[in-house]
């Protein structure tokens, strides 16, 4: 049983590690990279690219790091999870302001 259980446990992390690096890796190319030769949609891809990068550091700080460091100091890990929240929610928000705006 607790083979199983640390099996679950590296895979889950291991899963988990990847999606949240795909998510900064994406949010990055929309930020700095070839979307921006589209100068009508620039804003759309930089709001995309905020946000994918602040959900990947979230899903990464809720689904790994809180389950590998779970000793960490709790004022810490609340403001850094408020942070990048609210990096999340301000692109998401920005997103749908532009979007519904017309571009």
């Amino acid at each position: 049983m607790n083979l199983t259980r640390t099996a679950s446990a590296a895979l889950r992390t291991i899963v988990f590690t990847a999606w949240s690096l795909a998510m900064t890796v994406v949010g990055l190319w929309l930020i700095w990279g070839k979307p921006l030769d589209l100068p009508m949609l620039r804003p759309v891809f930089l709001s995309l690219g905020v946000m994918s990068v602040a959900g990947g550091q979230v899903l990464f700080m809720f689904m790994v790091a809180d389950r590998l460091f779970p000793r960490a100091s709790p004022r810490v890990v609340g403001m850094l999870e408020i942070c990048c929240l609210s990096a999340f929610l301000a692109g998401a928000t920005s997103f749908i302001w532009i979007y519904s705006a017309g571009g």
